[in-house]
């Protein structure tokens, strides 16, 4: 793997005991098919195979950064969850080659704006984001999507919605969603800018710097990863120096600007 790419997150997959409702359909609909040729049967049970295989593994998410969202936005900024309502639109979000579909529903919040990064805003204005219906979740490699909390803040990539007025975020009609919204520490200021890729990982060198790690870690190329939970986090993570028997090292840099000791290692060798 070429250590200066930007490499999948794995999703785990967890798996269930209610089967996907369109297995479901396909189990009381095979009784059906006592004349279906044993082609066809054979074509079948390979797909079923195939589509297995594909919702039981781990797939890949391919972490977004705040940089890459900026120029889809048209209004970056900080605000202030003050509350959040269903609304009565639920639709089904197509995957898997249009095997599958995920039931879903629209959330209604309303956002104090604290600070424009970019574009204009009114001092409140209306979010619209997806969430699963409940009871319908997917639980075998569902959607990562947006999650907010009242009172608390967040910082959005939005862009405008033509359908309803207000916005939606910049990923909007994506199965994963989530990284149009991060999470902002407790102790950042109200205008607090997002953390770009080269500075979180500046700051995760010259952490490594000021604890004199004598491991040979190469340092010119390192893998970020934005977290996908909870507030702004970006992983580090540095590989060994060709030829070099040390172990990896990572950190954890928040989106406060600074390192989560707890959550990071040095290496060794």
């Amino acid at each position: 793997m070429n250590p200066t790419s930007t490499s999948p997150i794995l999703r785990r997959s967890r798996i269930d005991s209610k089967l996907p409702e369109f297995l479901i359909e396909f189990q009381k609909e095979s009784g059906k098919l006592g004349a279906v040729r044993s082609t066809n049967c054979l074509a079948v049970s390979v797909s079923l195979l195939l589509l297995f295989s594909a919702v039981c593994e781990a797939r890949p998410v391919i972490p977004l950064f705040p940089e890459e969202l900026e120029p889809k936005a048209s209004l970056i900024c900080n605000g202030t969850v003050l509350s959040i309502e269903k609304t009565e639109v639920k639709k089904d979000f197509v995957y898997l080659n249009g095997l599958l579909s995920a039931p879903e529903m629209v959330m209604l919040a309303k956002i104090k704006v604290l600070h424009v990064f970019k574009g204009q805003a009114l001092t409140e204005i209306e979010f619209r984001y997806r969430i699963p219906q409940q009871g319908k979740e997917i639980t075998i490699n569902g959607a990562n999507h947006i999650v907010l909390e009242r009172g608390k803040r967040y910082r959005f990539f939005l862009k405008s919605d033509p359908a309803d007025g207000g916005y939606v975020g910049v990923l909007e009609g994506n199965f994963d969603d989530n990284y149009a919204v991060e999470e902002i520490w407790p102790h950042e200021p109200d205008d607090s800018p997002y953390l770009k890729k080269e500075e979180a990982i500046k700051i995760a060198l010259d952490y490594l710097k000021s604890k004199k790690v004598e491991t040979k870690i190469d340092v010119n190329h390192a893998n970020c990863y934005p977290e996908t939970t909870g507030p702004a986090t970006w992983r580090i993570v540095l590989f060994n120096s060709p030829g070099t028997p040390s172990n990896p090292a990572w950190i954890t840099v928040r989106g406060d600007r600074t390192v989560d000791e707890d959550q990071s290692k040095l290496g060794s060798n």
